[in-house]
């Protein structure tokens, strides 16, 4: 049975991940570099298990899990250490996509870069060794931990993110909120809490810039203080915070009055949401 780099345990790898990296390992006698190198073998696996194609030269490379070794992997590292691969997604040959893994000591950078939409990038920055603990180990399933984790991060804020804006571009339906125009995405998020919209916003950088709009913000305003809703000084986000704060601070104040504490009469949960809230660092 297949199995994805997601399900990869430390007894079974997904069988791209097993064959690059074997090929790689019987032709590298050098244990230089070879935990990035590996690195790059699982991000170039997790990218083609998302319909996106390495190329080469302009051209898609023919059959890579057969055909990707060392010396190609080598080929793609900077004399600073930098890996460069280019990909593009299947049936989308005209939109390639650059990504680049850049080491920061313990850390990798790993970025997403879209030049057809002026260098649009998307990025995640990760520790190295969490995911590739053993580059000389005895099996190459023992090389690697938590894959699951790393696909998650990686497909959160680069790989969806990436693949949602190549398919909106090209008129494709996507299953992403990143594919749905504008007026849709507002007209679902007017169905979420506050607290909800908050989170989604912190999620990637375009979503945050999406939801930076004053129309969303001047929709929630209305939904959330009707009362309100003839004031136009300034920016509605500005405001929404404001009358957020203000109201927060009024129903504080009067269960203190009517209970005399806000410590003791609070349920717990209650009291870790009060002091928790999500505006307190981002608004």
């Amino acid at each position: 049975m297949k199995i994805t780099l997601e399900e990869s345990t430390t007894e079974v790898v997904t069988l791209p991940l097993q064959k690059i990296v074997e090929r790689i390992l019987s032709e590298n006698n050098s244990v230089e570099s070879l935990q990035k190198d590996l690195l790059l073998v699982v991000i170039i696996v997790l990218m083609m298990e998302n319909g996106f194609l390495p190329m080469e030269n302009d051209v898609e490379i023919e059959n890579p899990i057969e055909s990707i070794d060392f010396k190609k992997i080598r080929s793609w590292r900077s004399p600073l250490g930098t890996y460069e691969t280019i990909f593009m997604l299947n049936g989308v040959p005209s939109i390639p996509i650059k990504v680049i893994m850049s080491p920061l000591g313990a850390m990798v950078m790993i970025n997403a870069s879209i030049d057809v939409f002026n260098g649009e990038t998307y990025s995640v920055c990760l520790p190295i060794s969490k995911y590739i603990v053993s580059p000389q180990a005895s099996s190459v399933p023992m090389i690697f931990r938590d894959l699951k984790h790393f696909s998650f991060m990686v497909n959160d804020k680069v790989v969806a993110a990436v693949k949602s804006r190549v398919l909106s571009y090209c008129g494709y339906p996507s299953a992403s909120l990143l594919g749905l125009p504008d007026d849709l995405l507002f007209k679902i998020l007017l169905y979420l809490p506050i607290n909800d919209v908050i989170t989604m916003r912190k999620s990637c950088k375009t979503m945050h810039t999406v939801m930076d709009s004053e129309n969303l913000w001047h929709k929630l305003f209305k939904r959330d203080y009707k009362q309100y809703t003839n004031s136009t000084n300034g920016s509605w986000m500005e405001l929404y915070k404001t009358t957020y704060l203000i109201d927060v601070d009024t129903a504080r104040r009067t269960r203190q009055h009517r209970a005399g504490s806000l410590h003791d009469h609070m349920d717990y949960s209650d009291f870790m949401s009060h002091i928790e809230n999500p505006f307190w660092d981002i608004i």
